[in-house]
């Protein structure tokens, strides 16, 4: 039977408070570190612990397992895609984590990303969510992708929020059904979501949009996406 981990989450920050609320759901045994505690209370907690969680900043890992060599002898995980170093193991979990906590399903759900080669079993035991593997080499092109589509999405769609209220003077969750539909549209047929004048190429209608963005920091926005998809879709048709 293997043996039961006992985890240290270090950090304070959102994803360390959630992966504090799923060990406790599943009644995983951890305990808890953060830079505003001191430094014997640390060492403590990492000479009790089996496998260290290192949920800081991606410029701050590096320098904290360089700093603290207790570590190196426990098994390290840290959740940053673009961080690389020899004394920890990456496990980035592919989730966007709010101010709210989840229930244990949401959790479980969770997908993590690790090096290919590296079993999630083996780093994270008491886990068992989907798991992918990549190669250490893509892990920056994987990140970007990540972010584009997760955090630039988030960015378009709280300036039409925004915009709708202040300029337009529509209420704003009037854009829930188009929001969700399409979420709905990208979930089922992720290949064909694309609706709108860049997919009918109605160059009269983009021009129109265009003219009416002058001034405004999106514009660059739009042209950029303009640009990325016309460039896509050229390759597509060779």
């Amino acid at each position: 039977m293997r043996q039961v981990p006992s985890y240290l989450i270090i950090g304070r920050g959102r994803v360390a408070a959630h992966m504090k609320h799923y060990f406790t759901l599943l009644g995983l045994p951890f305990s808890h570190w953060h830079r505003g505690q001191c430094h014997q209370a640390l060492c403590q907690n990492i000479a009790d612990a089996s496998h260290v969680l290192l949920l800081i900043s991606d410029d701050a890992i590096i320098p904290f397992l360089a700093k603290e060599r207790l570590l190196r002898q426990k098994i390290c995980i840290h959740f940053s895609a673009i961080t690389c170093s020899d004394d920890a193991y990456l496990a980035h979990p592919l989730m966007s984590f709010s101010s709210s906590l989840y229930d244990l399903k949401t959790y479980q759900n969770i997908p993590f990303v690790v090096d290919k080669g590296v079993g999630l079993a083996d780093i994270l035991p008491g886990l068992d969510n989907p798991c992918a593997e990549i190669v250490p080499q893509m892990r920056e092109y994987y990140h970007s992708l990540c972010v584009m589509a997760q955090n630039f999405t988030t960015l378009l769609w709280q300036k039409a929020y925004s915009d709708f209220s202040d300029k337009l003077g529509i209420e704003k969750n009037i854009l829930k059904p188009i929001l969700q539909q399409t979420m709905e549209n990208l979930l089922s047929h992720p290949d064909k979501a694309l609706t709108g004048p860049l997919s009918r190429g109605d160059q009269n209608t983009i021009l129109k949009h265009l003219k009416a963005l002058t001034g405004d920091p999106y514009y660059e926005v739009y042209q950029a996406f303009l640009k990325a998809y016309e460039k896509t879709n050229h390759k597509e048709k060779k």
